[in-house]
Order: structure tokens, then C-alpha cells, then sequence
């Protein structure tokens, strides 16, 4: 390809990942990260719980090539997930995270990006990939900044200018070269300490290092075991996730609804007498759909029987 045309075909897969639904997408070089001493230091302080799978694919974590040979190229994608609504305290009645309130990320995301690659391979002889959505070890915060798509905030989640950090990311490892986006985006964070100053455990020990095992998202969703005393009464009404650092964070007052309805809320009853008592089958059924099944029933009428006891 001359670089006329690395042109014409990116713009054209930016067009199709635009149509498709996606804010943004970069291209990046699958260069060999340098995320281990970062990486091992938050493991040696305790900070990522239960989560030992972080530890045993740290080789991959750092080298894309270990999960796909063929990688010349990464597309970082990110699409908004932004629904318009408060989550309000209204006694007796459970939260739940704003990315939960439809459907599974996980399938939608993975659904438009086999489009995307579809596409690709149509319009590339011998094109093929791979595709990410949060389903292995990719460093996806990473990518995404390195491409282009913005930066990593205080909370350490990906903040766009374009949709804040409302945001699902997903990548494609393609098996050939082109045009990279890659930039180094300013930290737009600036001094702002909102979110860490509002984390309810004190979970952000500092500028984005977070302490999982005091993440109430962490203790909801990852955490299969009880829920440390300690943690309990601040973890208040949230029966799934936490929204907290996000609802505080300046830029997503500059967050546009999302145009993908699957991601727009459910009618989910939030009752805490209604969901003490819901049975299993009731819960599989309504949650059928929903990423938090991934809780199962156990873990869900666990962090519900925490919210009720933090209503007495």
C-alpha cells in the first residue's frame, strides 16, 4: 500500500466504525509494553484482591504477540454507553451501575467489532484478526491512550473528550500494518482530585493507582466471597458496580446520550423488599440478558441483604 492509500482505507475504517456506532477508534503499533513494574507494585501492595489471573498473564499482558502472532496492527475502539439519568437515593431502593442498566457490554461490543473486521477482511485480501472485549488479557486503557482515543484519569478508568468516561472499550489485533494514530494526549485531569477526594473506602490511594479490595465495584461484582465488615455500611445502597468517581468527574458533564439502545436502561424494579425475596429463576430470567448474571444469584442476594442492612 502507498501511504495514499494507508489513508483512504483507514478513513474508510473509521467511516464504517462510525456508522457502526463506535465515538472513536486509533490504530496503534503492537509494540512490548513496559507495564510490569507498574503492574508488579500494585500487586505487591495487596491492591488487586482476588484477581490472580492479573498476576499469571502479566507476559501477556505486556506483549500482544503472545496472544496473537500475526499482530502488526491494534484498533482501539470506544463507544458510549452514556443513559441520562440520576441514580437517586430514594429509601428502600437499591443502584445499580449505569453500564449494567442494559444489556451485556460484552455481546453488543464484540458484535459490532466482528462487523468492523468483517468489513476489513472484505475490503483486504488475506486480512484477518483478532477480537477484544474485555475477555482477555488486553491492556485496553493503554492502547486506547496510546492510539489516541484520550487519557487515563485520576480514577483510572479512560476519559474522551468527546463522551467522558461513560465509555465501553473493544479491540481488534489485525495480522497487517497501518497508518497509526498514535499520540500522546494531554492529561486533561489537570489538578482536579474530585474523584479521589469522593470515593466513599478511600479505594483511589492516589492518582491512578486504585485499591480494588476497597473498590465498592470490586466487592459487587469480582469479590465471590463475603464482603469484609469493614467495607459493608459504606458501600450503602449499591447492589452492582459503583458510579461514584465517574458521576463526580468534570468531563462527563459533556457526555451525549448513547445512540445504542440496547444500552439504555431497563425497567429493572429496585426494591429491596422485592429483590430480598426474589427467587432464582425470577432473578435468571429478568438478568438473563444483563452483565449482572455474572454475579450470579448468590453474590447478587448477598450485596442485596448488605444495602437492606445499611437501611436499619
Amino acid at each position: 500500500m502507498t501511504l495514499k492509500d494507508f489513508d483512504l482505507f483507514t478513513n474508510k475504517i473509521k467511516e464504517e466504525a462510525e456508522k457502526l456506532g463506535f465515538i472513536k477508534i486509533g490504530f496503534s503499533n503492537p509494540e512490548i509494553l513496559e507495564t510490569n513494574k507498574f503492574l508488579g507494585e500494585w500487586i505487591d501492595a495487596g491492591f488487586c484482591g482476588e484477581m490472580k489471573w492479573i498476576e499469571k498473564s502479566l507476559q501477556k499482558r505486556n506483549n500482544p504477540k503472545f496472544l496473537y502472532p500475526e499482530v502488526k496492527t491494534i484498533i482501539s475502539a470506544a463507544i458510549s454507553y452514556f443513559c441520562n439519568f440520576e441514580h437517586k437515593n430514594i429509601p428502600g431502593f437499591g443502584k445499580i451501575s449505569r453500564y449494567a442498566q442494559g444489556e451485556d457490554y460484552h455481546n453488543v461490543v464484540k458484535e459490532k467489532l466482528k462487523k468492523l473486521l468483517n468489513f476489513i477482511k472484505k475490503e483486504k485480501k488475506n486480512a484477518d484478526g483478532r477480537i477484544y472485549v474485555d475477555s482477555a488479557p488486553v491492556m485496553e486503557k493503554i492502547w486506547a491512550a496510546k492510539s489516541g482515543l484520550g487519557w487515563v484519569g485520576k480514577n483510572s478508568l479512560l476519559i474522551t473528550r468527546e463522551a467522558g468516561s461513560w465509555i465501553f472499550l473493544g479491540e481488534i489485533f489485525l495480522n497487517f500494518e497501518l497508518k497509526t494514530t498514535e499520540t500522546v494526549i494531554r492529561d486533561f485531569c489537570g489538578s482536579c482530585e474530585k474523584c479521589i477526594k469522593v470515593c466513599p473506602t478511600g479505594a483511589i490511594v492516589k492518582s491512578r493507582v486504585v485499591n480494588s479490595e476497597k473498590c465498592i465495584s470490586y466487592q459487587t461484582i469480582e469479590n465471590k466471597g463475603e464482603i469484609p465488615e469493614s467495607l459493608r455500611n459504606k458501600i450503602g445502597c449499591w447492589i452492582y458496580g459503583c458510579d461514584i468517581c465517574q458521576e463526580v468527574c468534570p468531563w462527563n458533564k459533556f457526555s451525549k446520550e448513547t445512540t445504542e439502545k440496547r444500552f439504555l436502561p431497563e425497567k429493572i424494579n429496585l426494591n429491596l423488599d422485592y429483590l430480598s425475596n426474589i427467587s432464582e429463576a425470577r432473578f435468571k430470567k429478568q438478568f438473563q440478558k444483563s452483565p449482572i448474571n455474572r454475579i450470579k444469584f448468590s453474590g447478587f442476594k448477598r450485596n442485596v441483604k448488605i444495602a437492606v442492612d445499611n437501611l436499619l
